[in-house]
């Protein structure tokens, strides 16, 4: 532990080895109908998502020297990594930090699609609050800010619905939620148009059968605000706060598993003030929580059980899957590349 970086340049470089042989065993098995299917080759690209950031989180728990916290995440990787492939990675290491998207993983991929349309009416009329350049309704230094934004309140319309559609299964519910914009008065910075308009305040309550659901804005997140994307599209990107609950007698909460993610909604305007959340086409997990471009090659890859046609060549596979892993750990990437024949 007396090097943490070195230490979890060591685990990185032997996390790609093991991903490597990871995804040859998955390979050849969906290569192969004789063989039986494997336990360890289920929801494979989460897994090794989120293997990837406990490494990036135990680099900055041995720094802060939190062995209690570097326990837990041996418990949880010992959970993600089949024994199989243990051996390879563990060497007494930390993780390190990561030059990840704003969303660090995801639990829901490009097979999982959102039915979005919730369009939210103005609820008062505008009014002027005071801030700094960046952050709305803030004071500034102990005084007041200065710098003038027109802030508009609206309600999500009542009867709004949303649903989620993963594995031929559609999960419907029932919506209610507030949302307040705020725009920048005074000259527009042509080369920072995203700081003009800013979320300040949201919430969205979700009712299905059996469960409910909560989304509150992170406030002060720098990422809390409006784009335009190269086409035209407005965005509307935050940080929320995620609280999911399943009904008795289960009783299971979303807490400690996955409380925050950054979400990024397309947004449509109408004339008469309002603000639709969401489009008429359905939107996949990897666009309403995007995440790094190399992060998301992976998630976009051909699903493992999909690997049927022949001529698969597995080996070179395992291989860009392994070299797709080291990409997400850049300070690693002094030492030889993942390379040469694996067997199973």
């Amino acid at each position: 532990m007396r090097d943490c970086r070195n230490a979890y340049c060591d685990a990185v470089r032997a996390g790609a080895t093991a991903v490597q042989a990871w995804h040859f065993h998955c390979c050849t098995r969906s290569e192969s109908p004789a063989m039986p299917a494997s336990i360890d080759c289920e929801d494979l690209p989460n897994r090794i998502a989120r293997f990837s950031l406990l490494a990036a989180e135990a680099r900055e728990v041995c720094e802060a020297q939190n062995w209690g916290r570097l326990r837990d995440i041996w418990r949880e990787f010992r959970g993600l990594v089949p024994l199989r492939f243990v051996s390879t990675v563990w060497r007494e290491t930390c993780g390190g930090s990561v030059a990840w998207g704003e969303n660090e993983w995801t639990p829901l991929g490009p097979d999982v699609g959102f039915s979005i349309s919730l369009p939210f009416d103005s609820d008062a009329p505008p009014r002027i609050v005071f801030g700094d350049e960046d952050a709305p309704r803030t004071d500034v230094g102990g005084a007041p800010g200065t710098v003038a934004w027109i802030e508009r309140s609206r309600s999500l319309r009542p009867g709004s619905t949303a649903s989620m559609e993963f594995g031929g299964r559609t999960v419907k519910s029932a919506a209610d939620g507030h949302l307040i914009v705020v725009t920048r008065v005074g000259p527009i910075d042509p080369a920072a148009p995203c700081e003009v308009v800013r979320p300040a305040e949201f919430r969205l309550d979700l009712r299905g059968e059996g469960w409910s659901g909560r989304l509150e804005l992170v406030e002060g997140f720098e990422g809390n605000r409006m784009i335009e994307t190269n086409d035209g599209d407005q965005m509307l990107g935050m940080l929320v706060r995620i609280d999911l609950e399943i009904d008795e007698p289960i009783g299971v909460s979303s807490i400690g598993v996955f409380d925050e993610a950054f979400l990024q909604v397309p947004v449509v305007r109408g004339s008469d003030g309002s603000i639709r959340l969401g489009t008429d086409h359905v939107i996949n997990g990897l666009e309403l929580l995007p995440v790094d471009p190399r992060l998301e090659s992976m998630y976009r890859t051909d699903p493992i059980g999909g690997l049927q046609g022949p001529g698969i060549d597995c080996n070179a596979f395992a291989r860009s899957r392994a070299e797709a892993f080291l990409d997400l750990h850049p300070d690693c990437r002094t030492a030889p590349t993942v390379g040469g024949p694996v067997e199973d």
